[in-house]
């Protein structure tokens, strides 16, 4: 597989495989990255895949055997982010096995996901998910409104 590079406004990552396992747990390990990574779900055996995309995205099509979860919004700061947190991170905590959560980019919507599973059931601050995960995806950057509604969560939790 040959590299992508990506440009971020604030940093340059050179993304090898399009997705990371950023979270290894009670024996699966939670993968997170763009919609490229659906075409390598096979390589890593890979059980559920949760992906967040705008209604007009479509990736490469995902193996019958893997359970696919699909939710439709927007990388937008105005979307309430509260009210696709309590129905997706359920089923991260829920689901067995290897898993993986993109988005079209891996950087926002698919971050603010796992993120608020962190803090959720791991009892991490923002600050603390953040760094989890960009030890392992350095380009993830939840937008402006998400880190809001993230930090919010934070404090109720």
């Amino acid at each position: 597989m040959e590299g992508v590079l990506i440009i971020h406004p604030t940093i340059q990552y050179e993304e090898k495989d399009t997705y990371q396992d950023v979270i290894q747990e009670d024996g699966k390990k939670i993968f997170l990255g763009s919609i490229a990574s659906r075409k390598y779900i096979a390589h890593e055996n890979i059980k559920w895949v949760i992906e967040i995309l705008s209604p007009n995205e479509y990736g490469h099509p995902i193996p019958n055997n893997t359970h696919t979860y699909r939710f439709e919004f927007d990388d937008n700061r105005n979307v309430n982010l509260y009210e696709w947190v309590n129905k997706i991170i359920p089923i991260i905590n829920n689901e067995k096995g290897n898993g993986l959560i993109h988005c079209r980019e891996g950087r926002s919507r698919s971050s603010a996901i796992l993120i608020a599973y962190l803090i959720h059931y791991h009892h991490m601050t923002y600050d603390e998910a953040l760094d989890k995960i960009r030890l392992k995806r350095p380009i993830v950057r939840p937008n402006i409104g998400f880190e809001r509604q993230l930090r919010n969560l934070e404090k109720i939790k």
